[in-house]
């Protein structure tokens, strides 16, 4: 897989209209501490018969944000790899720790700072991925997204917000991107009725 997945959004349903649909990934690794799942892309205004382009990079760009919301310079960041928080001289400081993450397939955000906890940012292509909260000083957060998306329609969210559970369980599809290095992603209608989604989402003129 290359370093970049790069995807078209197609909107083959035939309702009226261009609905708010959101694109985002969920972090593999469970902790005991806040983890929020986000709005990664919203794609709008897309109506029927149109088509809108995004990509999917495979690094991370991470940051650290304390209470007060002051946020470090985002690092970039590979599998495998481990950023730490410190303090120096001239204040705290994000930087890449001297230990690579326990598992080749994860991401670690250390803590090491002698108080005060914080929360991980990460970002895709510039755009808020992912956010862990309440990092204490001598914890670590581990980040690894599949090769995977999840996708469906939320009226009126916003890029960077947060999704409730509810609404990840009931509206959004989940697609699997292993192998792939670009691909139309269509949307259709779907079923109808009380407990089903009216939009279908599968991939198109997939190349490995």
């Amino acid at each position: 897989m290359s370093d970049e997945m790069e995807f078209n959004f197609v909107n083959k349903a035939s309702g009226d209209g261009a609905p708010d649909v959101v694109i985002n990934q969920c972090n593999q690794p469970g902790m005991n501490f806040t983890e929020l799942i986000i709005a990664w892309t919203v794609i709008r205004n897309c109506g029927t018969g149109f088509s809108q382009g995004f990509s999917l990079p495979a690094s991370l760009d991470i940051s650290a944000a304390d209470s007060r919301g002051n946020e470090t310079p985002p690092q970039t960041v590979g599998d495998g790899q481990a950023l730490e928080l410190v303090g120096d001289a001239s204040g705290n400081i994000l930087r890449l720790a001297g230990t690579g993450a326990a598992s080749p397939n994860e991401v670690e955000f250390r803590n090491n700072l002698p108080q005060g906890s914080v929360d991980a940012l990460v970002y895709k292509d510039h755009r808020l991925l992912a956010k862990q909260t309440g990092i204490a000083p001598g914890q670590k957060a581990a980040f690894s997204f599949p090769p995977q998306i999840f996708i469906g329609v939320v009226p009126g969210i916003q890029e960077g917000a947060e999704i409730p559970a509810a609404i990840m369980e009931q509206a959004m599809s989940r697609i699997d991107l292993s192998g792939v290095r670009r691909a139309d992603i269509v949307m259709t209608d779907g079923r109808r009725g009380a407990d089903a989604s009216p939009y279908a989402f599968h991939l198109e003129n997939v190349e490995t």
